[in-house]
C-alpha cells in the first residue's frame, strides 16, 4: 500500500488455499469511509493482514462466522475525504482505506471475523485489542496498548509489540508454547496456572508454558507492563 498522500490506510488480505490463476481479472468495489461493510470470505481464507496508519482496531473472532463485517468510524475530517476499496484478485481480497482529499483522516474500526484466521493487525497510532481468534498472529502498536484473548493454534506464532503502552495477554491455561518476553519500561507478570518454567527479572523472561512444544510467544513493550493471564 502507497502511504503517499494516505493519512490512514487499512488492509486485509485473505489468502485462499486454493484461489485464481494470473490471468483472473481483479474485481473492485468502492465503499464510504463511515458506513458497515460486510464482505463474504471462503471456506478456504487462510489469513487475515489489516495495517492502520492511525487509529485503534479492534477484532473480533466468531465461530461459524462466514464474512467479514467492518465498522468503521471516522473520526476526523468528512466522509468523502476517502473511500473503502475492496479489490479481490487472484485468491486474495484487499479492503484498503484510501485518503482522496489530501486532509487528515482518523479511522477506528471494528471488524468480526472468523476465528481460524492467521492474523497480522499494526497500527502506528492507537490500541489493539483482539479477542477469540485461534491460531496465531502478529499484533504490532507503536502507541497504544494491546490486548488480546485468544487460543494459540498447535504448531502457530504470536508475536505482540508496543513501544509506548502494555500487553495483556489471555491464553488457555493449558497452552503449551515457549514463551520470550521483555517489558523494557515496566513489570513483566505471569499466570502461575500457565506453569512457566522460567524466572522473570528486570521485565525480561525466556521459559515454557505447560512445557513448551512447537508453538512459541514473543511479547515486547519497551514503554509499558506485560501480563500474561489463563483462563
Amino acid at each position: 500500500m502507497t502511504l503517499k498522500n494516505l493519512a490512514v490506510g487499512v488492509a486485509m488480505v485473505f489468502v485462499a488455499a486454493c484461489g485464481g490463476t494470473e490471468t483472473d481479472p481483479p474485481t473492485t468495489q468502492t465503499k464510504k469511509l463511515n458506513v458497515e461493510q460486510t464482505v463474504a470470505v471462503t471456506s478456504a481464507a487462510k489469513k487475515l493482514v489489516l495495517n492502520n496508519t492511525f487509529g485503534a482496531i479492534k477484532v473480533v473472532g466468531e465461530a461459524g462466522r462466514t464474512e467479514i463485517k467492518m465498522t468503521p468510524s471516522l473520526k476526523s475530517s468528512d466522509p468523502d475525504a476517502g473511500n473503502i476499496q475492496v479489490v479481490e484478485s487472484n485468491g486474495e481480497m484487499l479492503v484498503q482505506v484510501n485518503n482522496t482529499s489530501g486532509g487528515t483522516i482518523s479511522v477506528e474500526g471494528v471488524v468480526y471475523t472468523p476465528t481460524a484466521l492467521y492474523f497480522t493487525v499494526t497500527t502506528s497510532g492507537g490500541a489493539l485489542d483482539l479477542s477469540w481468534m485461534v491460531g496465531g498472529g502478529l499484533a504490532n502498536t507503536a502507541a497504544g496498548n494491546c490486548t488480546i484473548d485468544m487460543e494459540l493454534g498447535a504448531s502457530s506464532d504470536l508475536t505482540v509489540n508496543t513501544s509506548n503502552g502494555n500487553i495483556a495477554l489471555t491464553l488457555p491455561s493449558a497452552t503449551a508454547a515457549s514463551l520470550t518476553a521483555s517489558a523494557g519500561g515496566g513489570t513483566l507478570t505471569i499466570a502461575a496456572s500457565l506453569n512457566f518454567d522460567g524466572y522473570p527479572a528486570m521485565g525480561n523472561a525466556t521459559g515454557d508454558l505447560n512445557g513448551g512444544g512447537d508453538s512459541s510467544i514473543s511479547l515486547t513493550a519497551t514503554g509499558g507492563n506485560i501480563t500474561v493471564n489463563g483462563k
